[in-house]
């Protein structure tokens, strides 16, 4: 069943921890916190269904710290693999 999800991830050079939240201010506030410890903190919201493992796009909520472009953009720089004459 598709439902609205709230997560923050704390980003560490070698790792990613991801924490669940039962509403957006609670994502907020823990990314708030989570942002003293960790270089790099994002909380998101995301309409998803994970039985079937379908998402859509994530939409920021809070982005502190150093915080990769592929988790802060839909669009991350790189190659896009729709432009690219593979045929």
């Amino acid at each position: 069943m598709r439902s609205l999800f709230y997560f923050a991830i704390e980003i560490w050079p070698d790792r990613e921890i991801r924490h669940a939240f039962s509403c957006a201010v609670d994502a907020e506030e823990g990314a708030r916190i989570l942002a003293k410890l960790a270089p790099g903190v994002i909380a998101f919201q995301q309409w998803g269904d994970p039985e079937v493992d379908v998402w859509d796009d994530p939409d920021p909520l809070v982005i502190a710290g150093e915080v990769p472009s592929r988790l802060q953009q839909i669009d991350p720089d790189g190659r896009d693999p729709w432009l690219d004459d593979a045929a």
